[in-house]
């Protein structure tokens, strides 16, 4: 029976498609056949917002990925055009966008001349076999002439069970903060920032929480633009209260935080943007009557410089410092951790249009954390990659090649030492697609990658890191097709090899291949006005070999994974969704058969 259902269940959609059929629909809203999920009648429906081939091309000009882009909209309800027009409007980048817009909605100084009243919620209940999520978020604004009060409040339980016994997780959050533009350009006011996280384990003795409470003043500031001059600064200082199962906290709490930009020329623009914040409190033990002076400190300070934006040959840097030092009350004292670290990235883009490009990027970096336990650890970083587009005569060829280079010294893990870990990266990847007809594309795609890491031990210390390589090579073919408007489909094809070496002969038994074979198939079919269907079916293959050890070892684990989704948007208000997902993922040994027969024994499904 358990089998008969799942066959049933994948297939039912489909009996609901004939039958309603003969209905009149609304078809969904044509697309480039490379990506026939780019829109669905639920998104259209319920968020408003569209994707047509016009998020490509947007993706591309930006140097997003389409999904990026896409999940971008959807979390923060703005089409991609519209994202585009308020990232050149605010001078961000486009993932900016949405933590600004949520940041400035308590800012006085953003809202009109006359803020109008306000009242949004939201509610989401999500129940799973074994877990059920509900998440609650209200926002509230008020304007009374120059006088402005907002609240934000989150609240998301989350229920989970292991066996017989269940775990409840609760976290609440509510800012509240109250501004009056003094003059334009200048507000004062007050804000308080509550928060309660608490976690019941079932299987333990006890309770996890932390109880955060901030009441502070508030001064923000924004100069009006002068000469490509823009600016903006902001103070929050007032009172902290911080209990929780690791440390309680009392005392003064500040925040500071600016922005600026500068821009003479369209050629040419400069950003500046950076954060000083930290606390003074007195600090104990949660089993301690002992009280300890603790200060916390954060700075971080961001320069971004651009050139020849969006001209064929264009130029962005960024620049990133990052300072701080958090101290912790303990049982014996204070524990001090201190971190620092520096990021520089630069890319050189030379494009004739966004079919046609190539585009050069170094990074380097460095990240240091000291403790008094295991004295400091320091990690450096370098990378170069190089990619590219070229369009020609209906074909489409992609290429990158990348490198990268981590150094993590950690010279005093115990007492008795410490390692020095390296690690090398080199890829290779690229990609072939062509529209065969009118309605199916081809995309053909390969990717190799080594990947070497190297270990050197301090004193008598013995680290859980072995030397090694890996060596990955994988290959794809997959094939969309767009039957109408509202029914597309997918298959694709993929086979990987991947080989890990061990350096060491102590640890050479590990040795071994591992080759995967990857099928999936996904289709989408508006069934009706507001009813749309997705399924995506996968058929995987993994097949473990080791080197030296007995044949009977070798591993072997499928998997066959369905799901299927029927999005419904009963109202304009009102949308449902049904999702039934169905996995099996038998794995196992070999067992010897007569002569050289070795037959597959699931151990697990």
């Amino acid at each position: 029976m358990t089998r008969l259902l799942r066959l049933v269940l994948p297939t039912l959609p489909l009996v609901v498609g004939a039958l309603l059929g003969s209905l009149p629909g609304r078809a969904q809203e044509s697309s480039d056949a490379r990506y026939a999920f780019a829109d669905t009648t639920l998104l259209r429906d319920t968020l408003g917002i569209h994707f047509d081939r016009s998020l490509f091309r947007i993706a591309d000009s930006l140097r997003l990925a389409p999904d990026t882009l896409r999940a971008l909209s959807i979390r923060y309800r703005y089409a991609p055009a519209r994202l585009v027009a308020l990232s050149d409007s605010l001078h961000l980048p486009v993932d900016s966008v949405g933590v600004h817009l949520e940041r400035e909605r308590f800012n006085p100084l953003g809202l009109a001349a006359k803020a109008p009243t306000q009242f949004t919620y939201n509610t989401t209940y999500n129940v799973q076999k074994n877990r059920g999520t509900w998440m609650n978020a209200s926002d509230y604004s008020v304007g009374f002439g120059p006088v402005t009060v907002r609240n934000s409040t989150n609240i998301q339980v989350d229920r989970s069970k292991t066996g017989d016994l269940t775990n409840l997780y609760l976290n609440r959050s509510s800012t509240t903060e109250g501004g009056w533009r003094v003059r334009p350009g200048v507000s004062i006011g007050g804000r308080a920032v509550l928060s309660r996280n608490r976690y019941d384990d079932a299987a333990t003795v006890g309770n996890v929480g932390e109880r955060r409470d901030e009441y502070q003043l508030a001064l923000r500031t924004k100069h009006p633009s002068m000469q490509g001059l823009d600016a903006e600064l902001n103070l929050f200082s007032g009172l902290l209260d911080l209990a929780s199962s690791a440390q309680n906290k009392r005392g003064f709490s500040n925040n500071l935080d600016g922005r600026m930009r500068y821009a003479p020329r369209r050629w040419l623009s400069q950003e500046l943007s950076g954060s000083l914040s930290g606390n003074v409190a007195r600090s104990r033990f949660p089993d301690s009557a002992r009280v300890l002076s603790t200060h916390d400190f954060l700075s971080n300070l961001r320069e971004g410089l651009h050139l020849n934006q969006s001209a064929p040959v264009e130029l962005n840097s960024t620049f990133n410092y990052r300072n701080g030092r958090t101290e912790t009350p303990t049982a014996t004292g204070v524990q001090t951790i201190a971190q620092r670290g520096i990021d520089f990235d630069a890319s050189l883009m030379m494009r004739q249009n966004n079919d046609r490009y190539v585009q050069l990027t170094q990074n380097v970096g460095s990240s240091h954390q000291a403790t008094v336990l295991n004295g400091e650890t320091a990690r450096g970083l370098h990378g170069f990659a190089a990619e590219g587009r070229y369009a020609l005569r209906g074909w489409s060829l992609e290429g990158r090649f990348s490198t990268d280079f981590t150094r993590l010294e950690s010279p005093q893990v115990t007492d008795s030492g410490g390692y020095t870990q390296r690690v090398r990266v080199r890829a290779l990847e690229g990609a072939l697609s062509r529209p065969l007809m009118a309605r199916l594309t081809a995309r053909v795609s390969g990717r190799i990658s080594l990947t070497s890491g190297r270990v050197d031990t301090l004193g008598a210390y013995r680290p859980s890191q072995v030397p090694n390589d890996v060596l990955q090579r994988t290959v794809r073919v997959e094939g969309t097709y767009q039957a109408s408007h509202g029914l597309g489909s997918t298959v694709a094809f993929e086979v990987s090899r991947t080989e890990l070496v061990n350096i060491p002969s102590s640890t050479s038994s590990a040795n071994n291949v591992l080759r995967t074979y990857h099928a999936d198939w996904r289709w989408t079919y508006a069934l009706m006005p507001g009813l749309t269907v997705n399924q995506s079916n996968v058929l995987a293959a993994n097949y473990t070999n080791y080197a030296f050890r007995p044949p009977q070892e070798d591993q072997l684990q499928l998997e066959y994974t369905t799901m299927t989704t029927l999005n419904a948007v009963l109202s304009p208000r009102l949308s449902m969704d049904l999702t039934h997902t169905s996995q099996t993922l038998p794995s196992g040994n070999y067992v010897p058969g007569p002569g050289d027969v070795r037959y597959f024994s699931p151990a697990d499904e």
